[in-house]
């Protein structure tokens, strides 16, 4: 199988379209504090930038026009994307930000990788940005090089240790246990943990972190629940 990977990292920020002429910010919370998620160019020429304290932005800003990141129209917007996909794959799925589409059966019908890519960003709703893409043999090594490295293009598993190397752990995984672990013997990349026998890792580490390295590699099987279409379209405009 073969799996391409879109990442829309400024979907927080563009499903707020309608607001974009003023300075306009998206926040997260994180540890107790509202910091800068994102914002948009007009937000950028006054000072402000991602990771920035909310009360730091406004104290620069007051003008500056802010929203709470709204995850559910994210998943929706996300969705919407997959109806539009549909017809070049019945197999698609998602992570944060991401619209994941297994398209190993799909070449030959659209004559090829480059050809299937091209026609997607000719046609693509004017909504969407397909230009963070990578292909992979396994979901998660998709997802992670479209974030990460985008326009990566490996069809060969073989391929996938070397380009996946010099990434840091923290992009593979959030868990702090985890990285505590594996940090706390000198690891600090993915080619780090590739490097160490794989029972000395199993038994240094979590068997769930040892997993998730077999899924990133396509070693084991990556299940992830599918989308299927709604059987009623239903949609509202706000004025």
């Amino acid at each position: 199988m073969l799996w391409l990977g879109f990442y829309f990292p400024q979907l927080p920020l563009s499903i707020f379209a309608g607001e974009q002429a003023v300075p306009l910010a998206v926040t997260r919370r994180e540890k107790g504090r509202d910091l800068i998620d994102r914002c948009n160019d007009l937000a950028q020429a006054q000072g402000i930038h991602a990771g920035m304290p909310l009360n730091t932005a406004l104290s620069l800003l007051s003008s500056l026009q802010v929203r709470e990141r709204d995850r559910a129209r994210e998943q929706q917007q996300l969705e919407a994307l997959a109806g539009w996909a549909w017809q070049y794959s019945s197999r698609i799925s998602f992570d944060p930000l991401l619209m994941l589409l297994e398209v190993g059966a799909s070449l030959k019908l659209f004559g090829g990788f480059s050809s299937l890519l091209e026609r997607m960003q000719q046609e693509q709703p004017a909504a969407a940005d397909l230009q963070h893409w990578a292909l992979a043999p396994s979901p998660s090594a998709a997802a992670l090089l479209a974030r990460y490295r985008p326009k990566t293009r490996i069809t060969d598993p073989g391929q996938l240790p070397g380009q996946l190397a010099d990434i840091p752990l923290q992009r593979l995984t959030r868990r702090r246990q985890v990285l505590e672990l594996v940090q706390g013997i000198g690891l600090a990349s993915i080619g780090d943990c590739l490097q160490l026998p794989r029972p000395e890792l199993a038994r240094r580490a979590e068997p769930e972190f040892v997993l998730l390295l077999d899924r990133l590699l396509g070693r084991v099987p990556d299940p992830r629940p599918l989308w299927q279409p709604p059987e009623v379209f239903e949609q509202r405009l706000l004025l």
